[in-house]
């Protein structure tokens, strides 16, 4: 399973000079296990010269919140388990890139 070409549905990332972004990513909703799996970010044509530096790979296990007390306690529903990819860009060129991610499993 691979992607390409990943990005907001407002258009590619955008980053500056030195700025770094954390990115999620899931499949289904809320998310569907699809085992190990990396991201890297992909400067787009037609611009300056850039280096992305990829790092950070993480796997979130997450779940429904299942009730909330007045205290702010909370439980969560143990069946409703989803998982989401995620990763930080840093742009370690001298100026504004814009990129989109691709990637994709292990096999």
């Amino acid at each position: 399973m691979s992607f390409n070409g990943l990005q907001p549905s407002s258009g590619p990332f955008l980053l500056g000079p030195g700025q770094s972004t954390s990115i999620i990513m899931w499949y289904g909703d809320p998310g569907n296990d699809k085992g190990a799996l990396w991201i890297m970010a992909h400067p787009l044509k037609g611009q300056p010269p850039t280096t992305l530096l990829v790092k950070n790979f993480t796997k979130i296990l997450d779940y429904e919140i299942k009730w909330v007390n007045s205290e702010g306690d909370s439980g969560y529903d143990s069946d409703s388990a989803y998982y989401r990819y995620g990763a930080t860009v840093t742009n370690l060129g001298n100026q504004a890139v814009f990129f989109n991610i691709q990637g994709g499993g292990n096999t």
